[in-house]
């Protein structure tokens, strides 16, 4: 067997009379009939028979299933089911289909009409297809089978109802005016008369590209709640220094605050990931006089779910910023500009000079400098004063 199924082996010719009048069939119902006919006919031998749903190949079909202008249902060995779409228990024509192989069959047709010399009805039987389709499609095609003939959208043009060019207006007007989001333009259009429902307008917007979409790429984060800074190491606020070099290189620096204590960590490094953030947070653990149980950050790619797992695996609690509130990382953007202004900005722009800067200075941050949030209390001072055992 080629690659062409075979659909069912029949050796019997049944005739059909013009018309069935004990039946109500008139002369126009003929092919419904017939199709009725054979899907019982395939009932009798589905014991027998696997139908699949046609698939065509490469290849033209092999012969023709209906021969309707002798009045005859011929089916004869290797019979090929020709009205696509559709299934061998369901043989209703359908003039709409999303067969994927339909424009490879068009193109064939075409070609054997303008290429080959067939005439329309020999290719209409050959196919199983009207001699008025097979018309069409030659004159869809200019260029004689060349190319698919692709199946047209079977959208309407119209949709009775669409809304209103007033009410589409309306709806644009109201965004490019103040920017408000679709809820406040339906309730405005609702108090001035105009019946649209939410989803329109949110449709209407999203057309006609006045709606901002969330970006695929960004993943949502847990809604983690935050802790009172109750005692030392109960929040810590983490972020990251960006430097430009002359060269065009980039240059980072890690940072991390205490929020109770006012204790603070820094280095430098020439470029960021996730594990080196986890590494930083583990090494700062490390070095403070108390023990960490909250890391606040914002979303940046250092930042990111995998930087969650890492601090996990250490047992430490991770929490995302609000998106677009700065306010919320307040203390370690306060620390980065003093770290800024007081250290990085009178040293040499290089890795080894920022990282010789840094141990120098965070000493004198943790244990000398006056803090005015804290009550003019250094950072050591907090911690010794604290209630809490440290390490």
């Amino acid at each position: 067997m080629n690659r062409w199924r075979r659909a069912v082996h029949i050796e019997r010719i049944f005739r059909f009379p013009t018309t069935f009048p004990h039946l109500g069939v008139g002369r126009g119902n003929v092919e419904t009939f017939i199709c009725q006919k054979l899907n019982h006919l395939f009932q009798l031998f589905a014991s027998q028979v696997y139908f699949k749903r046609l698939q065509l190949h490469d290849k033209p079909p092999l012969c023709n299933l209906l021969d309707i202008t002798t009045k005859k249902l011929i089916c004869l060995n290797h019979v090929m089911f020709q009205y696509l779409g559709t299934t061998y228990a369901n043989m209703t024509y359908m003039a709409y289909s999303k067969n994927p192989h339909l424009p490879r069959v068009r193109r064939e047709a075409v070609y054997l009409v303008k290429q080959k010399g067939w005439s329309v009805r020999r290719v209409a039987r050959h196919f199983g297809y009207t001699h008025s389709a097979v018309v069409k499609w030659c004159q869809k095609d200019p260029t004689g089978g060349l190319h698919r003939i692709e199946t047209m959208s079977s959208r309407p043009k119209h949709s009775p109802k669409a809304l209103s060019r007033e009410t589409v207006l309306a709806i644009i007007d109201k965004r490019v005016g103040r920017r408000r989001c679709g809820q406040v333009i339906h309730e405005q259009l609702k108090r001035e008369g105009v019946l649209v429902s939410l989803s329109s307008v949110q449709r209407t917007l999203s057309r006609t590209g006045l709606l901002k979409k969330r970006s695929p790429w960004k993943r949502p984060h847990d809604a983690t709640p935050r802790p009172l800074p109750e005692y030392p190491g109960a929040l810590l606020e983490a972020d990251t220094v960006h430097f430009v070099l002359p060269d065009g290189s980039r240059l980072y620096v890690y940072t991390c605050i205490d929020l109770y204590s006012r204790w603070a960590y820094a280095e430098a490094s020439p470029k960021l990931r996730t594990y080196l953030s986890a590494s930083f947070i583990a090494r700062a653990e490390r070095r403070a006089p108390f023990s960490f149980v909250m890391i606040q950050t914002d979303h940046g790619p250092e930042f990111s779910t995998r930087f969650t797992h890492m601090l996990k695996q250490k047992k430490l609690k991770h929490r995302h910023s609000r998106v677009r509130q700065p306010n919320d990382n307040a203390h370690i953007e306060r620390f980065n500009r003093t770290v800024q202004d007081e250290c990085l900005t009178k040293t040499t722009h290089s890795l080894r000079y920022f990282q010789a800067a840094l141990k120098e200075y965070l000493p004198y941050y943790n244990t000398e400098r006056l803090h005015m949030g804290i009550n003019f209390k250094t950072p050591s001072e907090m911690i010794s004063g604290s209630k809490v055992l440290t390490r």
